[in-house]
């Protein structure tokens, strides 16, 4: 039998008594009980994600198959996948975010020119832009970026500039035409890891990935590990959120949690006020998790009545994750984890806060998320750049036209077969002079090619998507890696740029290429489809070939759009300017 998301509908009760009213809602446990899945074991969560997918299921972007696969999730089962994470809102740093608005106004000229308005390319999401109070600051001292951000927030009417200190302007439950849900952030601001300790899922993804969900598209995530962390005991009433940050984190550093989802769980979890709960998260952020989760409970119900939303808005929150079975702190037994850890609150010990004052802090009381999505976005007189379109300096070399929009070029990456390339890099190679290689190389007519170990891009994304815009800038067509961080894989995809990797046993080592060699890529199979065989054909100095296969890393339909038309701008133009 096909599943359905609107067999999953269910009303649930918003209010009692004679005249009752209902919502309805992707229903978790109807789930469970159509045999799909042990969905009540789920770490909370892996469920809220998977309301997501329910939720999405008979959309573009998620498959049964999705569902089936955290709806069986085990534990300690073998990880290959990945799922898709659609966003509800959009979360960007402001101290990056100048990148993003040139790839915007950018679009918005290539809109004009294809004699449409400007306007049709709009973020289809509400996206806000943070910054502290001594970030604010330093960023407006320089006029320039100031005028950009005050045109971008005038021009967009998706996009919000949050006052500075505000994290977010949190909604976490939302409603659309009577179905309810709770709210999924993601994006590049750090402190977006403080909103799970508030029953949300929000996730820090790479610039690239960020700007993709502007525009409903799916950030994709590796099927995670769950750590359970167990919290039992009582704090220390002299103890602070800094203390426990830094107890708790001395312990989350003695396991492996990078890229892991990490739930709290017992009586020590629920007795944590809501301040010491997202210094908790924001801790687990520090050490790699991609989300240090608390369930919504009754503390979370209580802020949300002292921050300003009515009597009826917060029933409504707490009937929503009643309904779902959501509701509540889990206690030992409840959960299947992929592994438990257990913490002792009484171990946190007042006054040690002060040997670590030069550490970075996540958490502070000005940065805590705010629970209105109402928040003014300041709207101030730009001069001549309060339109539709940015008008550019021609004399700026920061705020300038996005070189990848134009998708025109047939010299693109992206494209099979690649011949005659060099390699720009190898791994043992020289970095120093990579720019005035790659301008030899393209002077000559040259396709370059980046040759590297295992796990590469580590470090290169995880919001700093630069290194592979510079490696589309440098003219690289193709990445051939013994494996690959998977943010950075996703990068290279969306910069059109091809990620290869090499057959077990296989490496630039074991090739013993030296960097001198030309190379030819040529696709077993026209046209390109999702993990092809690719021929590496080696043309060595002494005349003699060599070849070996290659695995093309595109893993998703996604990814597969994306790279036809030369990476994710060209894409997202023409998607907003199809009829």
């Amino acid at each position: 039998m096909r599943l359905h998301s609107r067999d999953l509908l269910r009303a649930f009760a918003l209010t009692d008594g004679a005249e009752t009213r209902h919502g309805h809602l992707y229903s978790l446990p109807a789930l469970e009980a159509n045999g799909i899945g042990r969905v009540s074991r789920l770490p909370v969560c892996l469920r809220m994600i998977l309301e997501s997918l329910l939720r999405h299921l008979d959309g573009p972007h998620v498959s049964e198959r999705h569902v089936l696969q955290l709806a069986y999730w085990q534990p300690r089962g073998w990880r290959s996948e990945s799922i898709p994470l659609i966003a509800s809102r959009v979360v960007l740093q402001e101290t990056s975010v100048l990148p993003l608005l040139c790839d915007l106004a950018t679009l918005r000229d290539a809109a004009a020119r294809n004699g449409r308005s400007p306007e049709r390319i709009e973020p289809l999401i509400p996206v806000d832009v943070t910054a502290t109070l001594q970030e604010r600051r330093a960023t407006r001292t320089d006029p320039e970026f100031r005028h950009l951000m005050e045109w971008a927030a005038q021009a967009f009417e998706q996009l919000r500039v949050l006052p500075a200190g505000v994290c977010t302007g949190q909604q976490t439950l939302l409603e659309r035409q009577g179905v309810h849900f709770p709210e999924t952030l993601i994006g590049t601001e750090p402190r977006l890891a403080l909103v799970n300790a508030f029953g949300m899922i929000g996730c820090i993804v790479s610039d690239l990935e960020a700007e993709a969900a502007m525009f409903g598209q799916p950030a994709r995530i590796p099927v995670p590990d769950v750590i359970g962390v167990h919290l039992h005991g009582r704090m220390d009433v002299a103890a602070s959120a800094d203390d426990l940050r830094l107890s708790l984190g001395a312990r989350l550093g003695r396991v492996s949690v990078q890229g892991q989802l990490v739930e709290f769980f017992g009586d020590g979890a629920e007795s944590l006020s809501l301040p010491e709960r997202a210094t908790v998260a924001g801790m687990a952020a520090v050490h790699g998790a991609r989300a240090g989760f608390f369930a919504p409970d009754e503390a979370t119900a209580t802020w949300h009545a002292l921050s300003g939303c009515c009597a009826d808005e917060v029933e409504t929150f707490r009937r929503y994750f009643q309904s779902q079975q959501l509701w509540g702190t889990p206690r030992p037994g409840d959960i299947d984890y992929s592994q438990v850890l257990e913490f002792d609150l009484a171990e946190v010990k007042p006054g040690t806060t002060w040997l670590s004052r030069r550490q970075h802090r996540l958490h502070c009381p000005g940065s805590m998320p705010q629970p209105r999505a109402d928040l003014p976005a300041p709207r101030q007189d730009v001069g001549m750049s309060a339109g539709p379109t940015w008008i550019w300096s021609e004399g700026s070399t920061r705020i300038v036209r996005s070189p990848f929009v134009d998708d025109t070029d047939p010299n693109r990456p992206g494209l099979l077969p690649i011949e005659d390339a060099r390699a720009l890099l190898i791994p043992a190679g020289d970095t120093s002079s990579m720019r005035a290689a790659a301008q030899a190389c393209r002077d000559q007519g040259s396709a370059l090619i980046i040759f590297a170990g295992t796990n590469y891009g580590a470090g290169a994304s995880a919001g700093q998507h630069g290194a592979a815009k510079t490696l589309r800038a440098l003219g690289v067509s193709a990445v051939v890696a013994v494996s690959f961080d998977p943010d950075h894989r996703t990068d290279l995809v969306a910069m059109g740029v091809l990620p290869l990797q090499f057959s077990p046993g296989d490496s630039a080592e074991e090739l013993g290429l030296q960097g001198h060699e030309r190379f030819d890529l040529i696709s077993l199979q026209q046209p390109l489809v999702l993990r092809q065989q690719v021929l590496l054909r080696v043309h060595r100095a002494d005349r003699t070939t060599i070849e070996c296969q290659l695995l093309l890393r595109i893993d998703t339909p996604a990814e597969l759009a994306y790279l036809r038309p030369g990476g994710l701008l060209p894409f997202l133009l023409k998607q907003l300017l199809a009829d």
